[in-house]
Parts: structure tokens; sequence; C-alpha cells
């Protein structure tokens, strides 16, 4: 039951990362950044951050990305250790 839990929970914030990767592209895109197109980059975030700092508006979707690209992560570990704890 838990591990589906954990399972499921990496799946979907997977997916909440991709387009929320796709949304941070877009926004670096239109101003004035250069991106590649497939990956997210550690480049995109300090990027992003630099846009944080000089529009207050980004500023909180700067954690919100930081947060959804960490969830994946702690859901993974955690359905690995509920699977070998069994």
């Amino acid at each position: 039951m838990i591990e589906s839990l954990f399972f499921y929970g990496f799946v979907t914030s997977s997916m909440l990362a991709v387009i929320t990767s796709i949304v941070v592209k877009v926004i670096l895109k239109r101003n004035g950044y250069f991106v590649t197109l497939f990956d997210i980059e550690l480049s995109d975030l300090r990027n992003l951050y630099k846009l944080s700092k000089k529009e207050p508006k980004y500023y909180n979707f700067f954690y919100v990305v930081i947060m959804l690209f960490a969830l994946p992560l702690l859901c993974f570990i955690l359905f690995v250790i509920v699977i070998f704890m069994k």
C-alpha cells in the first residue's frame, strides 16, 4: 500500500517536474537567456535565480521549481527504502 503511494507520487511529481522545466525554458527564452531544448541544466536554474533577483515576480517561482525537482528524488528514495524493508 505505502509503496504504491510512493511509486505513484514519484510518477506524478516527475510529470510535474517535466511541465515545470518546460515553463522554465519558456520564461528564460522570453527574457533573452540562451536555453537548450531537451534537458534542464544547472545553468538554467542559475539563470532563473538571476532573473528572480532582477524581477521579483519570479522569486517565488524559483523556489517552487527547486521543490518540484527535489520531490521526485525524495519519493524515489522513500520507495526504495520501503521496498527493501519488506
